[in-house]
């Protein structure tokens, strides 16, 4: 069998449709009017139709707005949003909980927890999200970037981080392939950000394109006084 045809069977049998779609633009035509009034919603993050939603008791919200692609690591737990409705569309304005902490410098044990100085240099966290069997794996005993949520105790204490994605450096010229297709190129010492690690691959954005490379053509984010190669 041919390898891209090989790696097409495995590429598709991995990829989910909610997991590529994650984050997609307003579906066409619709536009919130500046009358819109803002809304929070709180509700279960959930995959339904191939995207993302908030389940509000019988009622499901599609996500959009920047802030929607950011959401994977919270599927399955409940978070609070803010901003538009339309159409059975929210256009998020905002994450009101749990905590958005953006992009953190991380490290990971060998129980795939991982401490991030800037929030708190003594907690260990656990890594939810579909990211974490990766923390417990791959990235096991090294330091990355990460983007995420981070969930607290009843008592305010950091708990646990929702990753939603790790980055990583091109190390050498590679294919994003998607059932089957190679959809676009990443370049050597671009920096893109994984949101899903396979055994072989890892899933990224880039541009308007989103699929799986190889992981033997990234590395993580060097940092100072540490061999942190992905292999």
């Amino acid at each position: 069998m041919p390898r891209l045809a090989t790696l097409g069977l495995f590429l598709v049998a991995l990829a989910t449709p909610a997991l590529a779609q994650f984050g997609d633009p307003l579906p066409p035509n619709l536009t919130f009017p500046p009358s819109s009034p803002k809304v929070q919603i709180s509700g279960t993050i959930q995959a339904e139709g191939g995207y993302l939603v908030l389940q509000n008791g019988s009622t499901s919200y599609r996500l959009a707005g920047e802030q929607a692609k950011n959401l994977g690591g919270l599927m399955g737990q409940r978070a609070t949003l803010e901003g538009r409705t339309r159409n059975g569309t929210l256009r998020i304005e905002a994450v009101v909980s749990p905590q958005w902490v953006g992009t953190r410098t991380a490290e990971v044990d060998a129980q795939g927890r991982v401490r991030i100085r800037s929030l708190d240099p003594a907690a260990r966290l656990a890594v939810q999200g579909p990211l974490a069997a990766a923390f417990g794996g791959k990235l096991s005993g090294r330091v990355v970037k990460i983007r995420g949520f981070v969930v607290h105790d009843s008592a305010g204490r950091p708990v646990a981080v929702s990753v939603s994605a790790v980055q990583a450096t091109v190390k050498q010229r590679a294919a994003v392939v998607r059932q089957d297709q190679q959809v676009a190129t990443v370049d050597r010492a671009d920096q893109v950000w994984l949101t899903r690690v396979g055994t072989n691959h890892g899933f990224l954005r880039t541009g308007s394109a989103s699929g799986w490379v190889p992981l033997s053509c990234l590395q993580f984010v060097p940092t100072v006084g540490i061999v942190n190669e992905l292999k």
